[in-house]
């Protein structure tokens, strides 16, 4: 019996270095549950990307919320069998690395690809410190 755990696994390391070299944290391996929706964070140095495969969604049924190193994405759609104007909503949440700087974060949806920039919170960025001698 063939695995393809090593294909996925050889295809995301191929990816990434393309990419230059930052790292991609797979939050929905092929063997787990599927989770909707799919979510990719990629996080390299101080800054962070996380994107969402929404297709069919609007920029008004997708909300998020940035609170420190942890990132809230809440999508609605229709449900599924359901009749009319039911929705549901599913909501995924993410944990960084690092604290995020809210302020300047910048979230777009195209063609059914959410996508949300973060950079570090500039105080929890480490510091430099310049020694001295007497």
């Amino acid at each position: 019996m063939y695995w393809f755990h090593h294909d996925f696994e050889n295809f995301w390391r191929a990816l990434d270095n393309l990419s230059g070299g930052g790292r991609r944290i797979d939050l929905l391996h092929p063997t787990q549950n599927r989770a909707w929706p799919r979510v990719d964070l990629f996080v390299k140095d101080d800054r962070a990307v996380v994107r969402a495969t929404v297709p069919g969604l609007s920029s008004e049924d997708v909300s998020v919320e940035v609170a420190g190193n942890l990132v809230t994405l809440t999508c609605a759609r229709a449900a599924e069998g359901g009749a009319g104007d039911e929705r549901t909503r599913d909501t995924r949440k993410l944990r960084l690395p690092f604290r995020a700087d809210p302020e300047r974060a910048e979230a777009s949806l195209r063609r059914g690809v959410f996508e949300l920039r973060l950079e570090r919170l500039q105080s929890d960025k480490p510091l430099q410190i310049t020694v001295t001698t007497d």
